[in-house]
């Protein structure tokens, strides 16, 4: 449509798009793709309906933790504004816009149960008392216990795209270094300057470590109880976060970004299977399965082309969490974006024909 905001695609992760809003710097759109991938290797073909699903999740986790008191950087999920906004038809329900935040290096992991990861691995490589990055831990666990309460063990991303597991202590030394890059990367200070500051950095740096961990812990605990509710175990999760962030006040906000407790983001177990003995995992973990069954993969060969049917099993995997997560048949909610789209563009074809651009930029900050 003629008149909409422009975007420019400035950046690609393994699932997300991420594109600038021209003219407007403060506001990012994301699109999540149907894009595959185990472990570090992306697969041919694509997972049907894959971004949709894991955009539709994630809006319903964000609002749900938002009546909680815990804040997210969405700014509308609203078709019509996204619509002016620049949004395509090859979008339509996989797509937010969001605020600009600047995304922390640490990518929060809680951990509600000990099973088959790194961190199982130095667990029962342990001495005792044993040690899970930072947190102590009773001998004599076993693969898939309950802990008795769930620790956040946070991870930094690395230059190569992977991620390490560190300690608390050293996730404040991370948050001390962005805090200095931004200072210095957008000139409020220089290198010789920053020495001046070490101790207020230092401070903020905890206050913000700490905000990291309590929003982590109580998000996991609430979408822990609702998913058990609901017959599925929130096994682990992980998390990222945004920082608003003045530096002439040392005022900041950190809100949770990118994608929460999704196929993809966090270790899903059928509940009824677990209360028997058995572990069954219903994630992205479970197309693991599929792969290694039907083709012999591990993650140091390489991946293989999927057919047809079994990329649909694998959707399927997908919006049968969604279905049985928040009560709402994926086809019905399928069908409901597109009319919902529709709807949108009816509305903004009108609105481009009669109002001006000045009635338009209202709208689009303050839609009610």
């Amino acid at each position: 449509m003629a008149n909409v905001k422009e975007l420019e695609l400035v950046g690609q992760g393994r699932v997300c798009d991420i594109y600038r809003i021209l003219g407007e710097p403060d506001w990012l759109f994301l699109n999540r793709s149907d894009r595959f991938y185990l472990g570090e290797q992306r697969f041919p073909g694509e997972i049907p309906n894959k971004g949709i699903i894991l955009n539709q999740m994630s809006i319903k986790w964000f609002d749900l933790l938002q009546k909680e008191g815990i804040k997210n950087h969405i700014i509308t999920t609203d078709p019509k504004r996204m619509i002016l906004l620049g949004a395509t038809t090859d979008m339509i329900g996989s797509c937010m816009v969001v605020e600009n935040y600047k995304v922390l290096p640490i990518i929060s992991v809680v951990r509600g149960y000990v099973t088959d990861s790194p961190s199982w691995e130095l667990y029962i490589n342990g001495q005792t008392p044993r040690e899970m990055f930072g947190n102590t831990l009773p001998a004599g666990l076993k693969n898939g216990d309950k802990l008795t309460k769930p620790i956040y063990t946070p991870k930094i991303k690395m230059a190569d795209g992977k991620t390490r597991c560190i300690t608390f202590k050293e996730s404040l030394e991370v948050i001390q270094d962005f805090l200095k890059d931004i200072l210095v990367s957008e000139k409020h200070m220089s290198d010789e300057e920053l020495y001046l500051t070490e101790d207020k950095i230092e401070y903020i740096s905890e206050d913000i470590a700490y905000d990291i961990q309590e929003i982590s812990l109580r998000a996991y605990n609430f979408a822990y109880k609702y998913a058990l509710e609901r017959g599925i175990i929130i096994a682990d999760a992980k998390l990222e976060f945004g920082l608003h962030f003045d530096v002439k006040s040392g005022i900041f906000e950190v809100v949770l970004v990118d994608e929460i407790f999704t196929p993809d983001s966090a270790r899903f177990w059928d509940m009824s299977a677990y209360e028997t003995g058995s572990i069954q995992e219903i994630d992205k973990n479970s197309i693991k399965e599929i792969c290694s069954s039907n083709f012999g993969w591990n993650e140091g060969s390489t991946p293989p082309e999927l057919p047809e049917n079994l990329l649909r099993e694998a959707g399927d995997i997908y919006t049968d969490i969604y279905q049985q997560l928040f009560k709402e048949n994926a086809l019905a909610m399928f069908n409901r974006i597109m009319y919902e789209w529709s709807e949108a563009e009816k509305l903004v074809s009108g609105m481009l024909e009669e109002s001006t651009q000045k009635e338009i930029a209202g709208y689009l900050n303050n839609p009610n």
